[in-house]
């Protein structure tokens, strides 16, 4: 087996997000990049009302995050990963994790309650979640709840009872932050949509492929409390801080070499989405927003951080570390998408390969677009897949005396499906 290689993106022995990777890596053999995230997460809750004045944001980049922890299920150790996270944040602060099992109406109400101060999900199982957001009904208005928040938009509810009468809930400078675990059992419910529509461009992905060395049972030993508490009692320390930046003086300052790598790496990222356009280059919409982000954070896990008038100060070095970690979040994202990609176009492929064996074996190209339902690459995507898989041939024909050729998607016969699913009939329209 091979070494394990983690490439950390906080190199700064110093830094608190190193700090932290340093002592979970010793209690569990998850991935450290999923104690990296974590360590990010937790900064990114604590540091609530500091903002990076731009331009194009009115009211300022937040460092509030949403990511997703992807892996195996068992045997990345995820949840271990999450309960050390959990353990530290209780020791720092109470009262601003929010329960994993909501309504949106109940989590309305539990972010109201906390308005102008930091919240955050744990969720062990985000597939659920996804789940009822597609399936379940009472879960409509969840995606947009959670959209709106994530930019620092207030957000208002109102409840109307049986009889007339009205609870109106007001979330006010929300400062939301998300974390999931996610299984490779996601990938075949994923749908596409949640990509294209933005959703998931909000979330970081972190998808290390490796992990350390198994740990025996000997080899685990309980969390050393003299390590914890002081990790614990830094965390704390950097809270004070941001929170009295945040009254005081909450624009961060930021270095003008800093400025310089943050704007490199947008325009690299800017020209990738130019260069393509499919759901993979979706996923770098936000990237850049979360390098500034991250900038922020690691400049706060810094012991000299927050200079002398107690401002947050960003320099050339957080920014550089920032740049690392959002590439490694850039290509684990349009890998993640790329991973679900397959998975949506079989399902596709199983139910065109029916409906042509069902309908004489040959069909015109738009008449199967317009049952699918799907823009044309989605089509390309399904037609390439086919003929690769030596399942289609493909023809142009005048049909009804037409001067303009319909291209014709003929099965082959000796790859004609079994019969699994029910006949569909396509209309002549």
């Amino acid at each position: 087996m091979a070494k394990y290689n983690f490439c950390p993106a906080v190199v700064d022995p110093t830094n608190w997000i190193h700090k932290y990777v340093q002592y979970a890596k010793d209690c569990t053999d998850a991935p450290h990049d999923y104690h990296e995230a974590y360590a990010v997460m937790l900064l990114a809750l604590l540091t609530q009302g500091l903002r990076l004045e731009v331009s194009t944001t009115p009211g300022g980049i937040r460092t509030n995050l949403y990511m997703l922890i992807y892996g195996k299920s068992s045997v990345m150790r995820k949840s271990t990963a999450m309960k050390l996270a959990k353990d530290v944040l209780n020791r720092v602060i109470g009262g601003v994790m929010l329960p994993e099992n909501f309504t949106p109406g109940g989590l309305e109400e539990e972010m109201a309650k906390r308005s102008s101060q930091p919240a955050i999900l744990f969720v062990d199982e985000f597939a659920g979640i996804m789940d009822r957001m597609h399936h379940q009904s009472y879960m409509a208005g969840t995606r947009s709840f959670l959209l709106t928040v994530h930019g620092h938009e207030n957000w208002r509810y109102v409840r109307r009872e049986k009889k007339g009468k009205e609870d109106c809930w007001e979330v006010n400078d929300p400062h939301l932050c998300i974390i999931g675990n996610l299984t490779t059992a996601f990938m075949s419910r994923m749908k596409i949509d949640d990509v294209e529509d933005g959703f998931l461009a909000r979330f970081a992905i972190i998808a290390p492929q490796d992990k350390p060395e198994r740990m025996s049972l000997r080899d685990l030993q309980p969390a050393d409390p003299g390590k914890r508490m002081d990790i614990a009692n830094e965390l704390q320390a950097i809270h004070k801080r941001a929170k009295y930046a945040a009254e005081r003086c909450p624009d961060a300052w930021v270095d003008g070499r800093a400025v310089n790598a943050l704007d490199q790496f947008q325009a690299e990222t800017e020209n990738a989405q130019m260069k393509a356009d499919d759901p993979t280059t979706i996923m770098l919409e936000r990237v850049s927003e979360m390098s500034m982000k991250l900038a922020m954070i690691i400049a706060a896990g810094r012991p000299n951080g927050f200079g002398s008038d107690g401002r947050l100060e960003v320099l050339d070095t957080d920014a550089e570390q920032a740049v690392s970690m959002a590439r490694k979040w850039a290509y684990w994202a349009t890998e993640f998408i790329r991973g679900a990609t397959p998975a949506e176009v079989n399902r596709h492929i199983a139910k065109v390969t029916v409906w042509m064996a069902r309908n004489g074996g040959e069909l015109p190209r738009w008449k199967v677009a317009r049952v699918l339902g799907l823009p044309a690459y989605k089509v390309d995507e399904v037609q390439s897949a086919m003929i690769d898989r030596n399942l289609l041939s493909v023809s142009e024909v005048c049909k009804n005396g037409s001067k303009k050729p319909t291209l014709m998607w003929t099965l082959r016969p000796a790859d004609e499906p079994e019969d699994t699913l029910p006949e569909v009939k396509l209309s002549e329209t």
